[in-house]
């Protein structure tokens, strides 16, 4: 912060960029995500070696492949819970769901 000759320290350029961004309300929206990816069965995914995977799914992300009922089922959550947990504990619940 720079200070001002009057009133409290105002933000730098940078700062002020930052803060900028979370002022115009752009939010990340994981359900819009989910649909840039196909969605397959969970028997497709669930403890199934990445070779046995279908072609295109990404081993490390095999939960954004399953439709959102799937998701919710095998992971008991929604999406958009599971993505604010930490890694260890996403990591956690994939391994239990088979999808790890």
């Amino acid at each position: 912060y720079r200070s001002g000759s009057d009133g409290p320290p105002s933000p730098t350029s940078a700062e002020s960029t930052r803060f900028s961004c979370y002022s115009r309300g752009t939010t990340w929206d994981p359900e819009a995500e989910e649909s840039d990816n196909p969605h397959f069965a969970s028997e497709l995914l669930i403890n199934k070696e990445p070779n046995e995977l279908p072609e295109g799914v990404d081993p490390n992300k095999r939960e954004m492949y399953l439709s959102n009922m799937d998701f919710e089922n095998l992971l008991g959550t929604n999406r958009a819970d599971f993505l604010r947990l930490p890694s260890w504990r996403q990591g956690d619940m994939k391994k239990k769901a088979g999808l790890f």
